[in-house]
């Protein structure tokens, strides 16, 4: 049996800069960002549950709140511009060679999975990211 519980539709705003991309080619453009995260499972605690949900909203809204009005750079990128560094107060560095919608949603879970101290547990988070109305990535981490 698999059992998930979770949060939905947390919202933030955010800038990214991606390569590769023909139309927008290391040009730094923005979109509204949806999240659902879940914490799936095999069983229950002792007291019923998987986890405390309010925690899992809780420790969401800290990524959504760390991530709104970002800029999301990959590290070679945020190298090659550094006057980023000078524009920009809220910098989140991708450590990866592009900031796409799926290496974003790889960050949002790993963060949420370690704040919430799954590690060692028999669970993992499920998100789905929404770029926009209509593009969405699904993760499950790990």
């Amino acid at each position: 049996m698999k059992i998930s519980i979770g949060v939905k539709d947390l919202f933030f705003e955010a800038l990214h800069l991606t390569q590769g991309f023909m139309d927008i080619d290391e040009v730094p453009h923005g979109h509204t960002y949806r999240l659902w995260v879940e914490v799936v499972g095999d069983s229950l605690n002792s007291y019923g549950y998987i986890v405390d949900l309010r925690e899992i909203e809780e420790k969401s809204r800290e990524v959504v709140k760390e991530l709104n009005r970002a800029i999301i750079v990959p590290k070679p990128l945020l190298d090659k511009y550094s006057k980023i560094k000078d524009i920009f107060d809220r910098i989140i560095v991708i450590d990866d060679v592009n900031a796409t919608l799926e290496k974003i949603a790889i960050y949002i879970a790993s963060k949420i999975y370690h704040s919430l101290g799954l590690e060692g547990k028999d669970l993992k988070i499920r998100i789905v990211l929404f770029e926009g109305p209509h593009y969405y990535c699904v993760v499950e981490y790990p």
